[in-house]
């Protein structure tokens, strides 16, 4: 009986320096993505401001390559949609692309894995920002998308 009640004194003691260092550490950790994310809207804008729309979109995909995680998905999505802001248009961009949709079809996922297989990109992220230009080519407005005359809402 001893030797639980000793586990279960260092389980507490541990839990209660947890929650001491855990706000300062999760404060610390929002502040840098905070601070990541304004850097990395900074650099779509500035890109954008001497690119077209393709390009901004074949540099926030080149960025996936060798990066890992959710972070690097976010990172190059937050460049992309800010170079797309400011960027020249290129109706190249959406040529082929499958109507944005709340719900994605199997034949748009297959689209987006297919594109991802055949331009070497493995990375997760590379479906996000397909999303993502899917959803700038339809000013994101989802064709799927329920209007307020169709439930006679206002």
């Amino acid at each position: 009986m001893k030797g639980w009640k000793g586990v279960l004194l260092a389980l507490v003691a541990v839990a209660a320096i947890l929650a001491v260092l855990a706000p300062s550490w999760l404060e610390d950790w929002n502040q840098q993505r905070a601070e990541e994310a304004r850097q990395f809207r900074q650099q779509g804008q500035q890109f954008g401001q001497q690119a077209d729309t393709q390009q901004c979109m074949d540099k926030a995909l080149d960025g996936l390559k060798g990066c890992q995680g959710n972070t690097c998905t976010i990172n190059q999505g937050i460049f992309l949609k800010a170079c797309l802001e400011v960027a020249q248009p290129n109706p190249v961009l959406c040529e082929g692309i499958p109507p944005f949709r709340n719900q994605m079809l199997e034949e748009e996922k297959e689209w987006a894995r297919f594109f991802c297989r055949d331009k070497a990109i493995s990375h997760e992220g590379c479906r996000f920002l397909l999303r993502r230009q899917q959803s700038f080519c339809a000013d994101g407005v989802a064709v799927d998308a329920v209007s307020n005359e169709q439930t006679g809402g206002e």
